[in-house]
């Protein structure tokens, strides 16, 4: 599966990619050739180790594929996501998140709303960025945990730091930054 916004700015205030114009004209169904996804953006292999994601807007794509290959292969890694949106209708896979919460007991959502004045949908959650002071008061501590940060740049690059604000080592951070999208 592809996933990726559909919106007619990347709101970096750039049109969209001619790629993405490309897709949108693409019948849903259309067999396509693929190759990827490269890199080494994967669970570690210690149960005993906790994993937390941190996910901004469409970053969600690979933190969705680890919590439901989680789910599905009743991996015994403690799993928590925090998701960040502006709003709930512009949460990607919300749902199923949701969802796969209630079937997994190793998996916890923690899912925020930035923007809840240009909101559609009601949201009973928190709604606030994450910061150093959201981790603690949504993680407790961070143990010993692997930190997996997913998103934006200016996300990654803002939740990196909190985390090592939030007395996470570097060693035990990994990221992915999703730009151009």
């Amino acid at each position: 599966m592809i996933a990726s916004r559909m919106s007619h700015s990347t709101g970096s205030g750039q049109a969209v990619s001619a790629f993405k114009r490309s897709l949108a004209e693409v019948p849903l169904g259309t067999e396509i050739k693929a190759e990827g996804p490269h890199g080494s953006f994967t669970l570690h292999e210690n149960p005993n180790r906790k994993a937390v994601f941190i996910a901004g807007g469409i970053g969600i794509t690979p933190a969705r594929s680890i919590v439901k290959y989680a789910a599905e292969e009743k991996l015994p890694h403690a799993i928590t996501l925090v998701y960040s949106n502006r709003t709930p209708e512009a949460a990607p896979f919300l749902d199923d998140l949701r969802a796969w919460e209630k079937e997994n007991p190793n998996f916890k959502l923690i899912a925020t709303m930035t923007d809840m004045g240009n909101a559609k949908k009601p949201w009973d959650g928190p709604t606030r960025r994450v910061d150093a002071a959201f981790l603690r008061e949504t993680l407790g501590e961070g143990g010993s945990a692997i930190f997996y940060v997913v998103g934006p740049p200016g996300m990654v690059q803002g939740v990196t730091a909190a985390l090592k604000e939030f007395g996470v080592s570097r060693d035990d951070i990994r990221f992915e930054e999703f730009t151009g999208y």
